[in-house]
């Protein structure tokens, strides 16, 4: 009798265990929702610029004419994108093209002495700085996800409910600059 009430406890005590894992990769998955939700609004953001930076370039810029549909072609692949896997290699080529975008303003004076592409660029710069801060919340939530599920012993119930890896979404940002650490400096204008 004494073994059946000890191999019944152990085995309350695993389901318990195995049912605080599953609470815990459901926080972790509803985590990186909610970060993916936040990545994907600040695409579109940035998405939505390109439009008026098209229209200052192409302004001043007869000869890159051919370079803005382009650049166009690539906003809407990024945007019509399903998966942060394809999301992550349209958002590449869309910011490798913004690059190039960016090295004709500047090798152009009278796009660079436009007041509208000053302020269009510090748009950028702004909307890059909220992406780069949601695409790592994005990337911390899949870390915490992938250590659960990959990780023994909570990869055994993870495995049995169906939990798998998530890739983390990897990017390249259209104007290079060094990441904000959160409570420095221009870090406050993110939330704006």
């Amino acid at each position: 009798m004494l073994i059946f009430i000890a191999v019944v406890l152990l085995v309350a005590a695993a389901v318990v265990w195995s049912l605080r894992i599953h609470s815990s990769l459901v926080r972790c998955r509803s985590r990186i929702s909610d970060a993916w939700c936040e990545t994907k609004v600040n695409l579109q953001r940035r998405s939505d610029l390109v439009p008026l930076l098209a229209e200052i370039v192409e302004k001043h810029s007869e000869h890159e004419r051919e370079l803005m549909p382009e650049i166009a072609r690539r906003c809407a692949q990024a945007m019509s994108a399903t998966t942060p896997a394809e999301q992550a290699r349209a958002e590449n080529s869309l910011s490798n093209g913004l690059r190039a975008v960016f090295a004709l303003a500047e090798a152009c004076p009278e796009i660079e002495a436009e007041e509208s592409y000053a302020e269009l660029r510090r748009r950028f710069e702004q909307v890059e700085d909220r992406l780069q801060m949601a695409h790592r919340e994005y990337n911390d939530a899949v870390e915490s996800y992938n250590t659960l599920v990959e990780s023994f012993p909570s990869l055994l119930p993870a495995r049995l409910w169906g939990f798998r890896p998530i890739e983390p979404f990897q990017m390249d940002y259209a104007i290079e600059r060094p990441p904000l650490e959160p409570g420095l400096p221009g870090a406050a204008d993110e939330g704006q």
